[in-house]
């Protein structure tokens, strides 16, 4: 790690910006020092407040062939425009941090943000304004993307019997079927209906029931109202058809209304050690 700590103060300058070159330059770009080889990564713009740039960058170095070790720095830049040319030419750099795996001496560390900053500091380095404008704004909807997706943890069900998850997407949400006291849910690809305060889902050729829809309380039931189980031969004909194909004991059913995962072992979890780790996994 000190090979690469040192190669990294001598480089450091040139990895993040070239000589007579802007930002816009090829990505990824490989440095080859001796028995290294440093491979740069576009740099991520993150705000551009009045002449003040941040962004981040990763990098790896790589000795012979040995595997690669990854770091990453954060920076503060201070720009001349010009808006007539459209461009910006780079006054001062502020390494604000370094990080490199199993690296945390503040002394080392400082002395790093130091060197590159009077290495970087010592050329001319023009940029391109179109160029900065375009890396924000790909920051800009890559945060609205994200800011979109919801990326809570699935409820996790655990079951040591056979058990079938049944998904319903949100809330459920129910239209009545003509002519009859029948409701059904329309946001799940499963038969599952309601009449008289009661849920009836239907698996194959097992009948389910509870009072409550998303809940550990259905239970197997042979008591099906007739009606019900006529709409069901309607919806599901091919299901009549294959009988044969279908298991004789019925499996548990959980029923969810918010993103879930069902995870199923053959009886009591038995567990196996990751050789090299203090982990275990179930067999």
């Amino acid at each position: 790690m000190k090979k690469i700590i040192t190669l990294y103060l001598l480089l450091a300058g040139s990895m993040l910006f070239a000589q007579g070159e802007e930002l816009g330059f090829e990505w990824p770009r490989e440095i080859q020092k001796n028995a290294y080889t440093i491979t740069l990564y576009q740099p991520q713009l993150e705000t551009l407040e009045g002449n003040i740039l941040k962004g981040r960058m990763a990098l790896s170095v790589k000795h012979n062939s040995e595997d690669p070790v990854f770091g990453a720095s954060w920076f503060t830049v201070r720009l001349d425009t010009d808006k007539s040319s459209k461009t910006a030419v780079l006054e001062s750099i502020d390494i604000n941090k370094i990080k490199f795996p199993d690296m945390d001496d503040a002394e080392k560390l400082s002395k790093l943000e130091t060197i590159i900053e009077e290495d970087i500091e010592s050329v001319e380095i023009t940029m391109s304004l179109d160029n900065i404008i375009s890396g924000l704004e790909n920051v800009d909807e890559t945060t609205v993307q994200q800011d979109e997706v919801n990326n809570d943890a699935p409820q996790i069900y655990f079951r040591q019997t056979p058990t079938v998850l049944v998904v319903i997407d949100g809330e459920a949400r129910l239209k009545e079927v003509e002519k009859s006291s029948i409701e059904y849910v329309i946001n799940t690809p499963f038969f599952l209906v309601k009449k008289n305060n009661t849920y009836y889902l239907k698996g194959e050729n097992h009948w389910y029931t509870s009072t409550q829809i998303d809940s550990d309380t259905w239970k197997s039931t042979s008591n099906v109202p007739k009606d019900i189980i006529k709409l069901a031969t309607e919806k599901f004909p091919k299901e009549q058809e294959n009988k044969e194909e279908f298991s004789e004991t019925p499996p548990q059913v959980v029923v969810v209304t918010k993103p879930s995962e069902l995870i199923v072992t053959n009886g009591e979890m038995e567990y196996e050690p990751i050789k090299g780790t203090q982990l275990l996994y179930i067999t």
